[in-house]
């Protein structure tokens, strides 16, 4: 498998994840005040959600960037996965990233499904991890 099929494949499983994560956030009314983009573009492996509140020591994080990137291990084609199973989430402010170690953000965080990065107790944990963001705390996760 080459470079473009994994970049391609990582693209739809992001595609995927950005449309049962939306569905998961339009659902629960503990979700309310997260924004998520209508569209994700086709060709881009990631997509970002807006938090309800900035977070941080400098309350300037306002979204979490959530990605399946195809050079992260369980991604890559030297895998040799039928799915990609890694999912990796950094902070932004505006456009800008940022680390926030008081967040348990020194780097990117990941998580990875057994299966794809799309299954639903992948999702599951990252709506966790997301909402315990949004209350300016650590994630139990990191």
């Amino acid at each position: 498998m080459d470079k473009y099929y994994a970049r391609f494949k990582c693209c739809f499983e992001a595609e995927v994840l950005h449309s049962l994560l939306k569905k998961q956030l339009e659902k629960s009314s503990d979700l309310s005040g997260f924004k998520i983009d209508d569209d994700k573009d086709q060709d881009s492996f990631n997509f970002r959600v807006e938090l309800p509140e900035p977070i941080g020591e400098k309350k300037n994080i306002d979204k979490i960037s959530v990605s399946v990137p195809s050079d992260a291990m369980g991604n890559r084609p030297m895998d040799n996965n039928l799915y990609p199973q890694a999912i990796e989430t950094t902070l932004f402010s505006g456009n800008e990233l940022v680390y926030e170690p008081k967040l348990g953000y020194e780097d990117i965080v990941r998580f990875y499904g057994d299966e794809r990065a799309s299954e639903a107790e992948n999702i599951e944990k990252l709506i966790a991890h997301i909402k315990q963001l949004s209350r300016g705390q650590k994630p139990d996760d990191v």
